[in-house]
């Protein structure tokens, strides 16, 4: 999956991506493209952070799947709930 920086989360804080790692709790929102992401949990300084509700790990977003499905009929689409790995196993 491929999120756009910046990122405004649901609680309104908005995470400008400079280079530098930092972590936080699960927090969602919406990416630059204005795509549903969910539970984020930091950024390395160079890929978001997100964490597996299956695998129970956080891992950076290219170890999710590019499309979700959809939300709000067919006018938007929000990223993979679970990883690569746990979807690969179990479908």
């Amino acid at each position: 999956m491929d999120i756009k920086a910046p990122i405004k989360f649901d609680d309104n804080t908005i995470f400008k991506v400079d280079g530098i790692a930092f972590e936080w709790g699960k927090k969602s929102g919406y990416d630059a493209n204005g795509r549903r992401v969910t539970n984020l949990t930091g950024h390395t300084g160079k890929n978001f952070k997100k964490y597996c509700p299956r695998c129970k790990l956080s891992k950076i977003d290219l170890e999710f799947g590019y499309d979700g499905r959809y939300i709000d009929g067919e006018s938007q689409r929000r990223d993979q709930s679970y990883c690569i790995d746990y979807r690969g196993l179990h479908q």
